[in-house]
């Protein structure tokens, strides 16, 4: 009785959600492009080492966005869920130390930052590592930081995903 998805073609699928949904084709293309100027479209990762590079985890991920991914201070603000003035802060404070890292190891995108911004930094990079099947003491290895201490930002990371409006989008 009705065609199978396979018969039909991408073109008249994507008119029919547009109209179902009350969206021109003119609209769509206008989201689709200011999406592309103000997000991390794609998967932009930012390599666990750089979070072992002697910079606090915030300064770690501001400095690595706007120097290895060329983005600005305002849209790394608004993927990490903080206002300009700290990101400004973070990576003048980031500027002034050294920072090498290697471009090897477990990645994590940065769109895990946008989804879950009411997580700290360590807490995304923690809880997305465990979600990847990595164990406690693999995660402090590659952080640079004491099992406990991963222990510890992984729980507080699950109560906090745990309260109601805190969800963690996946």
């Amino acid at each position: 009785m009705h065609k199978g998805l396979r018969d039909i073609k991408k073109e008249d699928l994507v008119r029919f959600i547009l109209a179902k949904e009350g969206i021109s084709e003119d609209e769509l293309i206008s989201l689709m492009s200011k999406q592309k100027d103000d997000s991390f479209i794609g998967a932009e990762t930012i390599p666990i080492s750089a979070f072992n590079a002697g910079l606090f985890p915030l300064e770690a991920a501001t400095r690595y966005m706007k120097e290895n991914l060329g983005k600005k201070i305002s849209i790394i603000a608004r993927v990490l869920g903080k206002n300009t003035s700290s990101i400004s802060l973070a990576y003048r404070k980031a500027s002034k130390k050294s920072f090498s890292f290697s471009e090897k190891g477990p990645f994590i995108p940065v769109s895990e930052f946008e989804k879950n911004s009411h997580l700290s930094i360590l807490e995304v990079i923690v809880d997305y590592l465990r979600r990847k099947g990595l164990r406690f003491s693999d995660i402090a290895r590659l952080s640079g930081r004491d099992v406990r201490t991963v222990w510890t930002v992984h729980q507080r990371a699950r109560k906090k995903s745990a309260k109601p409006g805190n969800r963690m989008r996946r």
